[in-house]
């Protein structure tokens, strides 16, 4: 009989926390890092550039500062200890969050293996921003989710329909937006009042298979319900690329959870490449332990016909 593997549950992150290694991140001791074992979890096949080993790093320090909470340090701790054994679980890990998004792209190829190409399209729903997303970004993922399913449920053309949609928050920053007096007299639509603090902003993103209901008629519909300008926006696939691959990119990119400002408003092209500074980092991991809890990521799924 084969032998399980062995396994030192006194590395366990989920049993116990070793003080010792938060204070050696804490103290900004280097030789941590360069222990040869950082990360512990293999990196083939993961989405770990250069960069991101930077990233990771630098969110690791700002959960595991002494003065984030208890729940934050214990999460910092999570993700440095996560292993191919003791996987840390949380969407703010490379390795984690690329397994979770193998996961879910597998699943969404099985939810619209039979639908039409020419029927599926991208749908992007926005929310208005709050400076209070602990609180707030819960509630208003609810709200959205409830309203996303009754335009689908009222309106007759749409009741054949199938979506799978994801909530998530984008961060912005108004110092780092390119066309800032643009973006803010837009953004002032959507509750965005202070031109110098960081703001979230709630939104989902849904795949739908129309089933033959032409998209102005969506279009119509959940712009009947979401009436802010930009609110809704509705794109179907590039004609030179498969099915296969606009619904796996549509798939990961639900679930990025990017710790970088998002610059995507008023602009030809989106930018993501400016990480969040510390107060933020802190801020947006505590929105995600509030908004994950019990079932993880799978709160922020939506499901119509599925």
């Amino acid at each position: 009989m084969a032998m399980r593997p062995y396994r030192n549950t006194i590395n366990n992150p989920h049993l116990f926390t070793q003080s010792g290694i938060i204070a050696a991140i804490q103290s900004g001791y280097y030789g941590i890092w360069q222990s040869g074992e950082q990360p512990n979890w293999p990196t083939k096949n993961i989405a770990y550039t250069r960069d991101d080993k930077y990233r990771r790093r630098h969110l690791i320090q700002a959960l595991t500062s002494p003065v984030a909470s208890q729940d934050l340090q214990n999460l910092g701790y999570s993700l440095f200890m996560c292993s191919l054994n003791y996987p840390c679980k949380s969407p703010l890990c490379n390795y984690c969050r690329t397994k979770m998004q193998d996961r879910y792209e597998k699943r969404v190829l099985w939810y619209f293996n039979a639908s039409q190409r020419q029927n599926i399209y991208w749908l992007t729903v926005l929310d208005d921003v709050t400076y209070n997303p602990i609180f707030d970004a819960p509630i208003r993922q609810n709200y959205l989710k409830r309203k996303i399913k009754r335009v689908l449920e009222n309106t007759p053309s749409l009741k054949t329909a199938k979506a799978f949609a994801a909530f998530e928050l984008d961060v912005k920053s108004p110092s780092q937006m390119l066309n800032k007096q643009k973006a803010m007299t837009l953004l002032a639509r959507y509750n965005m009042t202070h031109p110098s603090n960081v703001a979230f902003m709630p939104h989902f993103h849904a795949i739908i298979d129309l089933n033959g209901t032409h998209p102005d008629d969506m279009r119509k519909a959940f712009r009947r319900s979401f009436t802010k300008p930009y609110q809704i926006s509705v794109s179907g696939m590039w004609n030179d690329l498969t099915k296969q691959h606009h619904l796996s990119q549509m798939t990961r990119y639900m679930f990025k959870f990017r710790y970088q400002f998002a610059d995507n408003i008023m602009r030809s092209k989106p930018r993501y490449d400016i990480r969040f500074d510390d107060q933020t980092m802190r801020l947006y991991a505590e929105t995600i332990l509030a908004m994950t809890g019990d079932r993880g990521v799978r709160q922020y799924e939506l499901k119509y016909n599925i």
